[in-house]
């Protein structure tokens, strides 16, 4: 019989002297030796049924994929190494985090998270956290950049490689006039001219915009960049969980287009200029290959669909998004390359 400071042999319940069978789970007490220390129980993580995607025990429809999950016996699995097809948790959480990120500086590695860890009475379950608003987004990117600049600060080696562009920029910058093909060549591939010649401050502030997203783009060579840039060309010939749509499609056309406007100005597009378009086809590319990191936030939040009262992500949508924006950025740039 269990003394009264006993644990049931089975599942590490407490049981109390006199009991025969824990309450718990029904394991036969008497004539056995209940463990004195509770055994270590494993927590089990759940699983959508339809899209395979990780999810909180107890919650109602699958963030991922929309389908109701209350009632109808989500899956239970004992590891999270058992079904590729679910997210890794690094168990420190995702909010406004320093982690890689597709074509920005390491110093400007913040991650817009949709989804957060949180320690829910010792079993380590992954809460999922509503996505924001696209203006809420594009605030916080605004000041992931500029957090950035001063992360800047604490890494010598994007310092180093950031203060040599900018030196660049300002030579590049001052011989603007030059009939070199080098100095010709070398403003093309830095967008050197971005910022230069442009009427008002919106015009101005655009092209230094572009000047950014290019500059972005070279550095990302030193930070991962390139691989990035190969799982991103392989997404988008993989299957996507989720229904696509045209609608984003269509949206992420014009986004890449005026955005690419912005950056060059519409009486200034020419072939000198169509590094600003590369530049965002390039950004677009790396951000669906490692799904995080500011341009893949800003498609997540404007195609978040609503769940139960909460905005939750939605792959198709945010890969049609990305599709639209690199086929914006390329039709400018095939337009002004020939001009």
């Amino acid at each position: 019989m269990a003394g009264s400071n006993n644990f049931c042999k089975k599942c590490g319940t407490k049981v109390t002297s006199g009991e025969k069978f824990c309450s718990n789970c029904g394991f036969q007490l008497a004539g056995t030796a209940a463990q004195r220390e509770p055994k270590q129980i494993k927590p089990k993580a759940f699983v959508c049924p339809e899209c395979g995607k990780e999810l909180s025990p107890g919650v109602k429809f699958c963030r991922y994929c929309g389908k109701k999950l209350s009632g109808q016996g989500e899956v239970k699995i004992d590891s999270l190494e058992k079904n590729s097809a679910m997210r890794k948790s690094s168990g420190t959480g995702e909010g406004i985090t320093a982690a890689s990120h597709p074509g920005e500086f390491e110093a400007m590695a913040f991650t817009l998270g949709s989804e957060e860890t949180a320690a829910q009475a010792g079993t380590g379950a992954i809460q999922a956290a509503p996505i924001m608003s696209p203006l809420g987004t594009i605030w916080e990117s605004i000041k992931s950049v500029l957090g950035g600049a001063f992360g800047l600060f604490g890494q010598p080696k994007m310092l180093i490689l950031t203060v040599l562009l900018a030196l660049v920029w300002i030579i590049l910058g001052m011989n603007q006039n030059s009939d070199s093909s080098v100095t010709e060549f070398l403003s093309w591939l830095t967008f050197a001219q971005g910022g230069l010649g442009r009427d008002g401050f919106m015009g101005t502030l655009g092209g230094i915009c572009g000047k950014g997203a290019v500059g972005a783009m070279l550095l990302s060579v030193f930070n991962g960049g390139i691989p990035r840039l190969g799982k991103g060309v392989g997404a988008l010939f993989s299957k996507t969980e989720g229904k696509m749509g045209v609608l984003p499609v269509i949206l992420g056309f014009f986004m890449g287009a005026i955005t690419d406007f912005a950056f060059t100005g519409v009486g200034n597009t020419n072939a000198g200029t169509t590094m600003a378009g590369l530049s965002g086809i390039v950004l677009s590319l790396q951000a669906l290959g490692s799904k995080e990191g500011i341009l893949y936030s800003l498609a997540e939040s404007f195609t978040a669909g609503k769940v139960d009262g909460m905005r939750t992500a939605r792959d198709g949508k945010i890969k049609s998004l990305i599709i639209g924006l690199i086929s914006g950025f390329g039709f400018i740039t095939a337009v002004t390359s020939m001009l």
